[in-house]
């Protein structure tokens, strides 16, 4: 069992692929907004936009653990 998420090639859970691959491109878009569309809302928005998607990145990371095969 110390083997576990070895074998993946990203350092995130399993199962949080589609939220992040979401997150991505509401981030993307804000930001994209943000830089055609000068105004402080828009900035602002990024701004939350950022937050949010580091929050999800770091909810979802894995990373490396010895789990102790003795409870």
């Amino acid at each position: 069992m110390k083997e576990y998420g070895r074998d993946r090639k990203w350092p995130f859970a399993e199962g949080g692929g589609v939220t992040i691959l979401l997150a991505t491109a509401g981030w993307g878009t804000a930001v994209f907004l943000a830089r055609k569309l000068i105004h402080p809302l828009t900035q602002l928005l990024a701004w939350l936009a950022t937050a949010v998607w580091l929050l999800i990145l770091y909810f979802f990371r894995d990373p490396q653990r010895d789990i102790a095969s003795q409870p």
